[in-house]
């Protein structure tokens, strides 16, 4: 075959050379070239077109001696000679890349220089034209419906589309490319990449083989930072005159305020200040609460920040929706997968490039050369001398656009530097205040306090304890806060349920929950995957409402995502009216993102289209206000919480009685705060609902419940610093407290079919926990090794019609609805993201899938394909969708979006197959090996099948995959028996039994019982008659009570 042109990879350790491709032989006293990529459309944009075939010995030559020539000429040779030199073979989906190592990544001007404006502007040409707003519908500009973000399901999200977005080029993305040539060898044959391009396979890997052994010729840092013509950076490092545009509406709390409080009792709440933070990490202690946090979030901040800017991008175009507006269209490529994560509202700053003939900034190469312009203080010629803080009026996930209105812009080029900044009003003064708040609450803890002032100057009241310790209560509980009990419950519950489906357990934690006998400390809830942990917060939130007893209950319902709060809403409002119970949403929230049966509960401004908040008394008479952890700073920005409302009516009765002679009501108004999937939640973001409900320092005014629901050994929450403190979540760190961890009825002490409680036991705690063991989602066979992994082997599989897919003919061995097939070909790195993608893999998958469908025995959209790199799930999607599969409907997408989904079957691509790059991934979180928690969440998917493809001897070094590949080996499970560099077969070795035994559960066991037709202790899990005592006395108390649940 023709000799190949260059190979672009990433930074390397070791020595460069170029190899001559007469001789193969190295070519001495030449560098390579750093060149920066051609300007690609996105793939998805892309017209087809044949692949350009490989160079010839006489191309690659002329390139070989046009980098010499290069090497050795001034530095002040234009780049665009190195750039048609030495062209990116692979491409990137219009990101482009080159180096710049002196010069510091993307830093945003926080400062300008010259002449700037004192108040903001809305640039200078004609006014801004809206578009036409509709009470009825969100505005549209161009197509684009203002105030509305597209979104769905994974897999289903790629086949909607914006109308009339225009065709504008994909932005210049930086990757991490330094282009050198290697030897390749003469029986390599190219492949099509993901990007459409040619690539060839690894030099060294054409042969599949145990990657323990095999040999690499060089060794590629593929993830290195991201490097950028500084003709191109410069332009963001330039002195720049602000212009500002046009926001848009938000919610006007002073306003809000003084609509119910007036001026004189309650004000406006001023931006909290960054705090400082201290030098190292102080141990967590009510003392040191907002020291702990301000440091945490201080590296947060930071880690957030150069995460932005990693999403910058360079010379991308902007399509005008028209030429009378100032609205354009930009593609922002990653905005599907939150990367990077842009809401309605934020600013992005943009810089007007101005472009010569040759694709390059105007005049900035002479500009930063040494007695350049730069040195010499002069403008940059490269851009119009302003930095605009554009606002994102629209945005489209699906299609990886935004609509971003742009104030101020001249007639020229539409090309832009565009740099993404972290909104810190939208998440880290919320932080920064709930943590100040909650942190001083926890230092008065402490202190001997006189009384309680009101910002009205009234005398104060007299402190109660209890009150004083609420705070330390939820967060510092200890075993001399809860209740003891002398004997052990009867298991007979009064009251009538709304869901007459609840197990046991859900019951028996909704009557501890209702009945408060545990103590006033938080009651958790431990929900393993399938067992209804939502299904018992909806049920203990419509128990506390409608308790006679509990006449002025309002309950602030929690959650730490969107479509979580969503599915609460969904819940409740079988039972609840629109009057009852609300939807509170930021505006920052596209109102196109809302499921649309529950618009009815959300308030909508008529006007901006925008989600608002209710008026004073409309949003008082509300049972239940369910919304996200973050979101909940509206109520405290609106100085709504439990103290502020005690305050403003003190304040108005001081006013009213200038004797002084008053009592304050007997009742708060928040009496409440549910949080479901709470080990999702950082401690931060639980902290603000936390201080919504916190009650007031006095006395006999009432006591708030806090009740969390929640999965430690599941994802927790997602951070930018990767800061292991950080991720830790409230909800595990109290499971983690002695009151909890080490209680006689704790999930690791005692499994849920093996009580040995008398009714003699006790004295003890009363248990202010409660733990579910019932599966209603998985198979047993799902079952088996997670919970013995992670749950103390106390799962019990209650599932129905869980055995639908065992007809299908690709099962192997017992023909359990378990698979693992074997994978031995190379994972690849895409040039344009650092994102890593497998094609045997993503190939099999789709068979499979296909496989699926055909059998007739399941549908598409009931078929989940999920891998932990974003490549892949690009790969995925592009494959399945072109012949011979076109598999339009099956959900394709990251492995975090699945969690708190399910499937009727699921395939788990875990696309690493090279051993060598696993301390970079798990340094960074990404994968699947040596991430404990994501393995839990991706086998826990699965209903009736679950296929896993990988690499065995990868997969090894994780105890979790060891001991899934050892119940699959076991029985059978296993295809393509896959056989390393020596020909071995993957089995367990001697290390690993310890992490073999671990999996081998009690599950397991009854599995083969029940198959073989035995019958034993094992079998009993899956008896209808099984005789688990709580169980029964749940059934027992159903007889009872007949008519009443």
């Amino acid at each position: 075959m023709a000799d190949a042109g260059p190979i672009f990879i990433r930074q390397t350790f070791k020595p460069i050379q170029i190899i001559n491709p007469q001789t193969r032989s190295p070519v001495e006293g030449v560098s390579p070239v750093i060149t920066p990529a051609k300007q690609l459309q996105p793939p998805y944009k892309r017209k087809a077109k044949a692949m350009r075939p490989p160079r010839s010995t006489e191309e690659t030559a002329a390139i070989v001696m046009a980098m010499t020539t290069s090497s050795t000429s001034s530095a002040s040779a234009p780049a665009s000679a190195a750039s048609s030199a030495s062209p990116l073979i692979g491409g990137a989906s219009g990101h482009t890349a080159a180096v710049s190592q002196n010069q510091q990544l993307d830093q945003r001007v926080h400062t300008t220089q010259g002449s700037q404006p004192t108040a903001p502007q809305w640039g200078q040409p004609q006014s801004p034209r809206w578009g036409q707003l509709q009470p009825s519908g969100s505005p549209t500009v161009g197509g684009w419906s203002l105030g509305v973000q597209h979104s769905s399901r994974p897999g289903q999200a790629d086949m909607q589309r914006f109308p009339a977005l225009g065709n504008g080029t994909m932005g210049h993305r930086p990757m991490n490319g330094i282009a050198f040539q290697t030897q390749i060898p003469q029986s390599a044959s190219p492949h099509t990449s993901i990007n459409g391009a040619q690539r060839y396979p690894h030099p060294t890997s054409s042969t599949p083989s145990n990657p323990s052994t095999r040999q690499f010729d060089s060794k590629p840092d593929v993830y290195a930072r991201s490097f950028i013509p500084e003709t191109w950076s410069a332009i963001n490092h330039a002195p720049a005159q602000a212009l500002f545009s046009k926001p848009m509406s938000d919610i006007s709390f002073p306003s809000y305020i003084s609509s119910f409080a007036g001026y004189s009792f309650l004000k406006p709440l001023s931006a909290p200040t960054p705090p400082v933070p201290p030098g190292n990490l102080p141990p967590l202690t009510p003392q040191s609460y907002a020291a702990y946090f301000a440091y945490l979030l201080s590296r947060e901040q930071k880690a957030q920040d150069t995460e932005a800017k990693s999403y910058n991008l360079y010379l991308t175009g902007f399509v005008p929706i028209d030429y009378t507006s100032p609205f354009f269209s930009v593609a922002v490529p990653g905005l599907r997968e939150d990367a990077p994560k842009v809401l309605l509202g934020d600013s992005v700053l943009v810089r007007q490039v101005r472009i010569d003939a040759s694709g390059e900034p105007w005049g900035m190469r002479a500009w930063i050369s040494p007695g350049g312009g730069r040195e010499r203080g002069l403008p940059a010629p490269g851009f119009t001398g302003y930095e605009h803080r554009a606002v994102v009026w629209g945005v489209d996930r699906t299609g990886e656009r935004l609509l971003v209105r742009v104030d101020g812009l001249v007639g020229e080029q539409w090309i832009f530097n565009v740099v993404f900044d972290v909104p810190v009003w939208r998440t880290f003064e919320r932080w920064w205040r709930a943590v100040d708040d909650v942190g001083g609450l926890l230092e008065q803890c402490h202190q001997v306090g006189n009384g309680y002032s009101s910002d009205a100057g009234s005398e104060g009241l007299r402190d109660s304890a209890m009150d004083r310790e609420w705070v330390r209560r939820m967060l510092f509980p200890e075993e001399t806060d809860g209740v003891v009990q002398m004997g052990l419950p009867q298991g007979v519950f009064a009251g009538k349920w709304f869901d007459r489906r609840l197990n046991y357990e859900q019951m028996k934690s909704t009557d501890s929950v209702r009945r408060q006998d545990y103590g006033s400390i938080p009651f958790l809830i431990s929900g393993p995957p399938g067992t209804g942990k939502t299904k018992t917060i909806v049920e203990i939130a419509l128990q506390l409402t409608h308790n006679p007893s509990l006449l002025n209950t309002h309950i602030l319902l929690c959650a730490p995502s969107d479509s979580a709060a969503d599915i609460l809403v969904r819940r409740l409002k079988e039972h609840l009216s629109i009057p009852q119970l609300l939807r509170l949403n930021a505006a920052s929230r596209p109102i196109g993102e809302v499921p649309i049966d529950l618009i009815g509960h959300c308030y909508v401004d008529g006007e901006s289209n925008l989600f608002l908040l209710p008026d004073f008394k409309q949003l008082m008479n509300y049972k239940i206000v369910v919304t996200t952890c973050r979101d909940a700073d509206l109520l405290v920005q609106a100085r709504v919480t439990n103290r502020d409302l005690v305050q403003l009516e003190k304040g108005i009765l001081d006013a009213l009685h200038s004797n002084g002679q008053n009592n304050l009501g007997s009742f708060l108004h928040w009496t409440a705060l549910l949080v479901d999937e709470a080990a999702q939640a950082m401690e931060p973001d639980v902290a603000i609902p936390l201080s919504v409900v916190a009650p007031p320092a006095v006395g006999g005014i009432g006591d708030v419940l806090v009740v969390m629901a929640g999965d430690q050994n599941q994802l927790g929450p997602r951070t930018s610093s990767r800061e292991t403190n950080l991720e830790r979540s409230l909800f595990e760190r109290l499971f983690d407290r002695p009151l909890y961890r080490d209680h006689p009825l704790a999930r690791k002490r005692a499994k849920a079919r093996d009580w040995n409680l008398s009714a003699r036991a006790g004295p003890m705690i009363r248990p202010p926990f409660a733990n579910l063991f019932r599966n209603y989602r998985s198979h047993p066979a799902i079952l088996a090794v997670p919970s013995a992994l992670f749950y103390h082997d106390t799962l019990i599989p209650e599932a129905a019609d869980v055995d639908s897919m065992i007809d299908w003919t690709g099962w192997r061995g017992r023909c359990w609805p378990i698979l693992f097939s074997s994978n031995l070909c190379d994972d690849e790195i895409e040039y344009e993201g650092g994102g890593w993608y497998n094609i045997n893999e993503a190939k099999k998958a789709c068979d499979y899938a296909l496989s699926l469908v055909q059998s007739n025995l399941i549908e598409q959209r009931d078929i989940c394909i999920m891998s932990p790199f974003s490549a892949q799930v690009k790969l995925l999607r592009q494959t399945i969708r072109r012949e011979p599969y076109e598999l339009g409907a099956v959900n394709i997408g990251p492995m975090e979006v699945f969690q708190g989904l399910e499937s009727r079957f699921v395939i788990i691509c875990t696309t690493r197959t090279r051993s060598r790059f696993l301390a970079e991934d798990r340094a960074r979180g990404l994968g699947m090996i040596n991430e404990a928690r994501r393995f839990n969440v991706a086998v826990t998917r699965a209903k009736q099948g679950l296929l896993v493809i990988g690499n065995p001897w990868v997969l090894a070094q994780d105890p979790a995959w060891v001991a899934f590949m050892a119940f699959c080996r076991r029985h059978g499970l296993w295809e393509d028996e896959s056989q390393g560099g020596d020909g071995s077969v993957w089995m367990p070795d001697g290390a690993a039994d310890e992490e073999v035994e671990k999996g081998y559960s009690s599950l397991e066991r009854g599995l083969v019982v029940k198959e073989e037709g035995g019958s034993g202790m094992d079998e009993r899990i899956f008896a209808a008659a099984d005789e688990d005592g709580m169980w029964m006395a749940g059934i027992a108390a159903e007889e009872a009570f007949g008519d009443e649940f």
